[in-house]
């Protein structure tokens, strides 16, 4: 095997669909790519899931080793939701000499980076209670199994007790940390007729099920009832739903951080983070602003003053409430201030030119560019008494219009790569299914991948005896040359030697070829594909790779003998050779039977 000119880091996951999978993975890429590491994402499932089909994908963690990657980040608290803590202790220790990093969960011996599940689900119920006076709060628990969700739970009971209030277990209900399973939980919730004037949410998926639910039910959302998560993902962002945050570019930092301690010897403790609140509509915080901890503006004092003299406690005070990009805020608050100031002096070119920076750092970052028009108007509020803000008012209004603006931009361009993926896939499905063997698959496959820019990419098939080799039948690397073979390498290694052969560091997405429990290969391409297309792909491959199989064993298998004619049976006609027989799905008239049938070619 080549060896590698960078570190290769695995970050392990059970899928990339759920949006705080997605917002650490995004975060964890940035800060390796930063530091020059390559990372490749693996997807598997969550540990002892019971689909077979869903399980079998796991054999991928089992393809982890030192000659595969440097190292290893499990996203542990996703891994465990169906049995708990002990399997993925197992799967730590098969993990051998692999340096580890668990995020989520607490593991024995290895470096975790975790939250305070607890006290921020204590923070959210306590502000329900002392801000918005609540009594009775129902709650969406996620998984028992899970110990994240079951710290959550215990947050609230806790906060409860601390306010003399009453726990009642027939306000719990517990569902999968999905959409649907927030839905079914809110369903039976409200089905018990039990009164309750605010929900809590274990996150946010099961937080936006119930916002439907309570939409279907005419129970307005927060005039009837109060809505509070937890994550702060992009979901809860465009939902308006309050949720305590992640700290996802934290985590990420401080894993890589202790990943990088453990493959070179120094050992690393636990890091705990304390979650804090993002407030908006649907608890009813949605004019939530700059007031708090903060003196006004005092009578007579000119703006560009009081803006230099409250720089410090403005910035901080924006960092708060952009909770979720906590530390992203930490250095563009300050900008953004400096930039208002510059307004204020009368510069509104420096103040346009600090918005655009912004607005593109924003982006390449994964932050939501709405916060910065959020956090804009939350000024404008703070210091609407300002007799200078009647003359900033045009500035004003062409600031907003600025991020107005470019989130359209933004927004177009998705929506024209959407549809152009969508085409893109369509058609590859399509090529994918009127292939006959592997090698036309691999052209296919081919094709599509460069049509949907998803270079480099890889397809390789389980080999040997017994099926611990892997030999390659589609390579796309780092240049676009395209390898249709090569020499089979041991499953250990997991990718061949020198893939995906980049200059500049890279990440990449692996998952495993599979059809039900049977595992036939390895699939991976650029990390920065879209994950949907990625897993249709996926899931086509897998179904065109077992068809073919099943047409090889057809051809092996010896032809039945026919049974012997009864007389009473009518004479059947002469068999059609392949010049004579029908098109597919050509009718063609039985003279024996008296009624058409359906031939297909080559059956």
């Amino acid at each position: 095997m080549t060896a590698r000119t960078r570190r290769r880091i695995a970050f392990v996951t059970d899928s990339l669909f759920g949006a705080y999978q997605s917002e650490l993975r995004k975060a964890f890429e940035r800060a390796a790519l930063r530091r020059g590491h390559d990372v490749v994402t693996i997807i598997g499932r969550g540990l002892g899931h019971a689909d077979p089909a869903e399980r079998a994908q796991n054999v991928l963690y089992d393809w982890l080793t030192p000659e595969s990657v440097d190292g290893a980040v499990l996203l542990s608290s996703t891994l465990m939701n169906f049995l708990g803590s002990g399997p993925l202790e197992r799967l730590v220790a098969r993990l051998g000499p692999v340096p580890k990093v668990s995020i989520g969960a607490t593991l024995q011996r290895v470096p975790s980076i975790t939250v305070d599940n607890r006290a921020g689900m204590r923070s959210a119920v306590d502000h329900l209670i002392e801000v918005h006076g609540c009594q009775r709060m129902g709650y969406l628990a996620g998984p028992s199994d899970n110990p994240e969700s079951r710290a959550r739970l215990e947050g609230y009971r806790y906060a409860l007790e601390a306010h003399f209030l009453p726990y009642d277990p027939k306000l719990v209900e517990h569902g999968a940390f999905t959409i649907d399973g927030g839905s079914l939980a809110m369903q039976r919730l409200l089905e018990r007729g039990r009164v309750f004037d605010a929900i809590v949410a274990a996150n946010d998926a099961m937080a936006v099920g119930a916002l439907q639910v309570l939409s279907a039910r005419r129970l307005p959302v927060p005039e009837r009832m109060r809505v509070i998560a937890f994550d702060d993902s992009p979901v809860a962002v465009s939902a308006l739903l309050s949720s305590v945050a992640q700290p996802f570019n934290q985590l990420a930092l401080h894993a890589l951080d202790a990943l990088e301690g453990a493959m070179t010897g120094r050992s690393v403790r636990e890091i705990a983070f304390w979650p804090r609140l993002a407030l908006r509509d649907s608890c009813g915080c949605a004019d939530t602003d700059l007031q708090t901890q903060l003196p006004a503006l005092g009578k007579g004092q000119k703006l560009g003053e009081y803006l230099t003299a409250q720089r410090a406690p403005l910035g901080e005070r924006l960092q708060e409430l952009n909770a979720a990009c906590f530390d992203w805020w930490s250095t563009r608050a300050e900008r953004l201030l400096l930039g208002v100031e510059a307004a204020v002096a009368g510069d509104e070119r420096e103040f346009s030119l600090t918005l655009d920076q912004l607005v593109a750092e924003a982006f390449e970052d994964g932050v939501p560019v709405e916060q910065l028009g959020r956090s804009l108007a939350r000024l404008q509020r703070h210091l609407q008494g300002a007799p200078e803000m009647r003359a900033l008012g045009a500035v004003w209004s062409r600031a907003l219009a600025q991020l107005t603006s470019a989130l359209g931009k933004m927004e177009r361009k998705r929506r024209m790569e959407a549809v152009e993926r969508a085409a893109a896939l369509r058609d590859a499905v399509l090529g994918l299914w009127a292939v006959d063997r592997e090698r036309q698959l691999a052209e296919r496959l081919a094709e599509a991948l460069q049509r949907m820019r998803l270079e480099p990419a890889y397809l390789g098939l389980l080999s040997g005896p017994q099926r611990d080799r892997v030999t390659p039948c589609l390579q796309i690397d780092g240049s676009g040359a395209l390898h249709w073979d090569g020499p089979s390498y041991p499953v250990r290694q997991l990718l061949p030697a020198g893939f995906p052969g980049l200059d500049a560091p890279s990440t990449l997405l692996v998952s495993v070829v599979n059809f039900g429990p049977h595992v036939s290969g390895i699939w991976a391409c650029d990390g920065r594909a879209d994950v949907f297309a990625f897993e249709q792909l996926r899931t086509e491959i897998s179904a065109v790779l077992q068809l073919l199989a099943l047409r090889r064993a057809l051809e092996l298998d010896p032809p039945a003998v026919p049974a012997p004619e009864r007389a009473s049976e009518p004479a059947q006609p002469p068999a059609l050779d392949d010049s004579t027989r029908p098109e597919p799905g050509l009718r063609e008239r039985d003279p024996a039977a008296g009624q058409s049938r359906t031939s297909r070619k080559g059956t």
